[in-house]
């Protein structure tokens, strides 16, 4: 995992729920959706955490399932919106 990555799966551990081993053991591409790590509510969080750590704003038009489906599409989005190289 890069810094962006690591950084996106500790703000999903500080919003949600989940244990920490269950989200330690999610594959970068793998659905934080059908695995339940988000839904409705811990999505408007995260997306709050992430504007904060990363300094950006994510405009609604741009929250989509397909920017959040996984911490690969997450940081793919948080690298384009900060013009980050990894």
């Amino acid at each position: 995992m890069n810094e962006i990555e690591l950084k996106i799966g500790n703000i999903i551990r500080e919003v949600t729920s989940v244990e920490g081993e269950q989200i330690d053991k999610l594959a970068l591409n793998d659905s934080l959706f059908k695995s339940a790590v988000l839904d409705s509510l811990t999505t408007i969080k995260f997306i709050m955490h992430l504007e904060k750590e990363f300094h950006i704003k994510i405009k609604p038009n741009k929250i989509l399932k397909k920017n959040l489906a996984s911490i690969a599409a997450i940081a793919k989005y948080v690298e384009s919106e900060c013009q980050i190289s990894v």
